[in-house]
């Protein structure tokens, strides 16, 4: 009974034996489908990696690129810098030369002599005549109630047309405004300049610098400034002026004909 009870079990356990044999295409049952899925994850996690590599040599342009710019800006910021440093030596330089001229004494040519009685009749003669001041009168009221804006592009007009007496009665009138100072005197420089009045010039350019030195005109404010003191007598001050706006503003019409004035 026992012989024929081990004789049943011997089958069975061969299927137990069999059952737990690990195969040899996976590791066991259900093994060829783990490999498989291992593989694909494998696979996956690889193209993760090469576009997490893409995107670090992307960022590693851009902060590159970032990096040349702020080298750049900081060149250019040096640059600027040194510029408004030299202006700033050149302007107290010209405060000095303009209080000696403060304290020139008066020119003969601009003395007033008292007029003749003839003069005097003459004169009086042509007011009775004509009503030529009486027109430049109503004039001046009217452009000291005019807006100062309208003044401004109007005198601005005037300037290029080169009517440079009418120009300054408006420029006058928004100096005592106080409208746009830094432009205002640089315009007022400009008359003084093309009508050769070399040192009202210096002092309204200036003025101006001193109030804006970041100007766009600045270039042609330094210009001018220069020519006026080489005009005055005062050469060494003007190349100083000269090499100024060729160190500070290269590739300008204003650094073009400075060089020409450093030759």
């Amino acid at each position: 009974m026992t012989r024929n009870r081990f004789l049943i079990l011997i089958p069975l356990l061969g299927l137990s034996l069999l059952w737990a044999e690990p195969s040899v295409y996976g590791g066991g049952y259900g093994g060829a489908s783990q490999s498989a899925q291992n593989k694909k994850m494998i696979f996956s996690l690889r193209q993760q990696v090469s576009r997490l590599q893409e995107e670090v040599e992307g960022l590693k342009s851009l902060v590159q690129s970032q990096s040349q710019q702020i080298a750049r800006l900081s060149q250019q910021k040096s640059g600027a810098d040194n510029a408004n440093t030299a202006l700033s030596r050149r302007l107290e330089s010209l405060e000095a030369r303009i209080a000696k001229l403060e304290k020139r004494p008066v020119a003969s040519s601009a003395k007033r002599t008292a007029p003749s009685k003839k003069t005097t009749r003459v004169a009086s003669k042509n007011s009775t005549s004509t009503n030529g001041n009486s027109t430049t009168s109503k004039l001046d009221n009217r452009l000291k109630k005019a807006a100062s804006s309208k003044l401004f592009s109007r005198g601005v007009r005037l300037v290029n047309q080169k009517k440079y007496s009418d120009a300054k009665k408006r420029f006058d009138i928004l100096e005592a405004r106080k409208y746009k100072p830094a432009a205002t005197n640089f315009y007022l420089g400009e008359i003084a300049y093309r009508t050769g009045k070399y040192d009202d010039a210096i002092r309204y350019y200036q003025k101006s610098a001193e109030l804006n030195e970041n100007a766009a005109y600045m270039d042609r404010l330094l210009l001018h400034t220069g020519i006026s003191l080489e005009k005055s007598g005062d050469k060494a001050q003007a190349k100083s002026f000269f090499q100024a706006i060729v160190d500070g503003y290269p590739g300008t019409v204003s650094a073009k004909i400075a060089k020409k004035h450093l030759k």
